[in-house]
């Protein structure tokens, strides 16, 4: 407890996290309260400026998983209107690998739904159900490797603003894709090496939801770069790249990826770059704590190399080192090296 000088008498808080033993399921419950904002800052007991409090529950049971739970969000730093922000509840329940004789392949369910008051007072409906279906299939003749997926995800939105004008829509995301891939091994004594060229045509019909999204080396072969749930990124698109990994008796491992990207712009006025830079990322293993990673992206006109991302961890006997080394190029944005 902290008077803080104050004048505002005695300040206090109260943080908890509790595991609540049941056999159902993981219940779990958590509050952080306090009747001072500023405080724990200036007293540098933490550094929060959103306090959390709330209950959850989860179930997992082998491909079915369930979870609901309850939030309420303090802004400390919200001042002279409401600082409070409610969810009630969140909602996930999703059956994973559904097979059945009529369809080849297999079936996923996923269903989301969440009530939500935000600072401002406005009520927020949103529910969503996506069903995925994938198929793998292997050319025995030519060896040719086909991963087959469709999507579809329905979102309906319903909002309730107090000042605007309230909102109420369904979208539908529907997708089809094919990842194709040609591996190719080769086993020698001591070492498997694989080449893995591959190509994945992606249709989705243009949204007007989905805003530009960034193609990063984490997102490079991903079939769905957005990330939020009310978006699906739009457009039809192709993935294309080449694996290799090599991999030594003693454990030792190299591997290298080499990816790009090509969308197609809804018109031709639009600015956005359909074809994207080369994505280049590498990793050698020698044991579980010895490794060294390495991203690139290399500009696709000029081939320069406009950042560069490393990272390794090394560890004999008691000794361990571990360096960070980000670079961006100057000239295609503002230049930046740091290493840690």
């Amino acid at each position: 407890m902290d008077d803080n000088n104050d004048n505002g008498g005695t300040s206090n808080h109260l943080f908890f996290d509790a595991d609540i033993f049941n056999p159902y399921g993981d219940l779990e419950t958590f509050l952080k309260t306090s009747n001072n904002d500023t405080y724990m800052r200036k007293n540098k007991i933490n550094k929060l400026t959103v306090l959390n409090s709330g209950i959850s529950f989860q179930k997992q049971i082998t491909d079915r998983y369930f979870s609901i739970e309850t939030n309420s969000y303090k802004h400390l730093t919200v001042q002279g209107s409401e600082q409070m922000e409610y969810v009630y509840p969140q909602i996930n329940y999703n059956i994973y690998n559904i097979k059945n004789s009529l369809f080849d392949g297999t079936l996923s369910l996923l269903n989301n739904g969440l009530i939500k008051r935000d600072l401002n007072e406005n009520y927020t409906s949103l529910f969503s159900s996506q069903v995925d279906w994938k198929n793998s299939h292997i050319d025995s003749k030519n060896g040719i490797v086909l991963n087959n997926e469709t999507n579809l995800r329905i979102v309906s939105i319903s909002a309730d603003n107090k000042n605007t004008k309230d909102i109420e829509n369904i979208r539908f995301f529907p997708q089809i894709s094919s990842k194709i891939s040609y591996p190719l091994m080769l086993e020698t004594d001591g070492t498997m090496q694989s080449l893995s060229p591959s190509i994945t045509p992606i249709l989705a019909p243009y949204n007007n939801y989905t805003e530009n999204i960034i193609i990063t080396n984490s997102n490079i072969s991903s079939l769905n770069r957005a990330s939020s749930i009310t978006e699906w990124e739009s457009g039809p698109r192709i993935n294309y790249g080449l694996e290799w990994f090599n991999e030594i008796d003693n454990g030792t491992s190299m591997s290298i990826s080499l990816g790009q990207s090509y969308r197609f712009n809804k018109n031709n006025s639009d600015t956005i770059d359909e074809l994207s830079d080369y994505f280049l990322s590498s990793n050698v293993s020698i044991s579980k704590n010895n490794y060294l990673n390495n991203s690139f992206i290399i500009d696709r006109n000029d081939k320069d190399i406009k950042s560069i991302n490393m990272n390794t961890f090394n560890e004999y006997n008691k000794l361990k080192i571990a360096i960070d080394y980000d670079y961006t190029s100057g000239k295609y944005s503002s230049a930046r090296e740091q290493i840690g």
